[in-house]
């Protein structure tokens, strides 16, 4: 208690200006002590995995390893948040993050796959100075959080080990991440989401022309041995799987215009999703967050809300597959929305008609994912 006086009392002496730049030395210093704990909490984490848990599954027999130790110790630990401004510090968090994301998530299910675990620490030992492992133990930091069936868990493991940026792009992937950019960069879209944060009960700040050339998302296209992955969100960052659309196009059975039309919405789609969830991290601060509790917690109803699917509903009234639609589809509608993106100028008013919705996932956050007859 003394402390704390002593310390307003020779706040309050300085000058306004003296006072300030107290107060921002103080707040800095709490942070960086704060993220030194992070990292200390983080590598006390990894080491626990390295050097007790991954001898006793190397050992084990059988194709399912028991995680109950890993889970017993997790009750020592806090969560690890992940600061989403600052990506450097982060970034070394991510492997520590995914480990207690996996307690956390199968507490009750406590028998894993071992092939799953093997590639797991084989990912979290890698360096964070290949891109190629830092977008992959992103999409695994998002889809840990969701509870799935041991081998559908095992399956995204494996599949996600394949994963590789895509740094030489095709002439129709450079106009993709073209029309990405144009729809971060839509006053509407912006405005639409915005609304979805303030729903969520997220403070909204709307950015000027400087504020938003400084926070540009960058649009990544990377290569995905699992074709249902769509995209996911990372820090200033959008992943686009290109095989996922690639296999789309070439299972189209329309004419071209339509192929056209109905890749570009399905991008736009996509991309507002994924968008969304850079958003709401950046305004909630915690890249590891689960977008579903924040909105129960902000008094909206009882079914789970995943901050991407909201955000889809709240620009089309609903989840949409477009590569289903374009047969029944409001065409013109649809032409005048991916018009309005490109050329920046007003959306349509109302909602398309004539297409085939999709229920999505909502316990999935931050990763957009198919499988088979919905998406998340």
């Amino acid at each position: 208690m003394q402390i704390h006086f002593d310390l307003r009392f020779s706040i309050i002496s300085f000058r306004t200006e003296e006072r300030s730049a107290v107060i921002d030395h103080l707040l800095h210093t709490l942070c960086r002590k704060a993220y030194d704990f992070l990292l200390i909490m983080a590598t006390a984490i990894k080491n626990f995995y390295l050097e007790e848990f991954v001898p006793s599954y190397q050992s084990a027999s059988g194709r399912l390893i028991d995680i109950s130790k890993l889970v017993e110790e997790n009750k020592n630990w806090t969560p690890i948040p992940l600061p989403y401004s600052n990506k450097t510090q982060s970034v070394m968090n991510l492997s520590a993050a995914i480990i207690v994301n996996i307690c956390r998530t199968y507490h009750n299910t406590t028998l894993l796959p071992k092939k799953a675990f093997e590639l797991i620490t084989e990912l979290i030992t890698a360096s964070t100075d290949n891109p190629d492992v830092v977008a992959k133990q992103i999409f695994l930091t998002h889809i840990t959080k969701r509870i799935m069936n041991v081998e559908v868990f095992s399956f995204h493991v494996v599949r996600n080990n394949c994963m590789k940026i895509k740094n030489v792009l095709f002439d129709d992937e450079r106009k993709w991440v073209e029309l990405a950019e144009k729809v971060m960069s839509h006053r509407q879209i912006n405005g639409k989401i915005d609304e979805c944060l303030a729903d969520f009960g997220q403070p909204v700040h709307e950015l000027t022309d400087i504020e938003y050339e400084q926070t540009k998302v960058k649009v990544t296209l990377v290569e995905s041995a699992a074709a249902m992955v769509r995209g996911f969100a990372g820090f200033h960052e959008i992943f686009i799987n290109a095989d996922h659309f690639r296999q789309k196009i070439d299972n189209f059975k329309g004419d071209t215009h339509l192929l056209q039309l109905v890749a570009k919405i399905d991008i736009i789609s996509v991309v507002l999703h994924e968008y969304g969830h850079i958003k709401i991290r950046q305004s909630n601060g915690d890249f590891n967050m689960h977008s579903p509790i924040v909105g129960q917690l902000s008094g909206l109803p009882a079914i789970k809300h995943e901050f991407g699917i909201y955000a889809e509903k709240k620009i089309f009234g609903q989840q949409i597959d477009w590569f289903l639609s374009y047969d029944n589809m409001d065409i013109p509608f649809v032409e005048s929305f991916v018009g309005a993106i490109e050329n920046n100028s007003s959306l349509p008013l109302g909602f398309v008609e004539g297409v085939v919705p999709r229920d999505g996932d909502p316990f999935v956050i931050g990763a957009d994912v198919q499988h088979r007859d919905y998406i998340c």
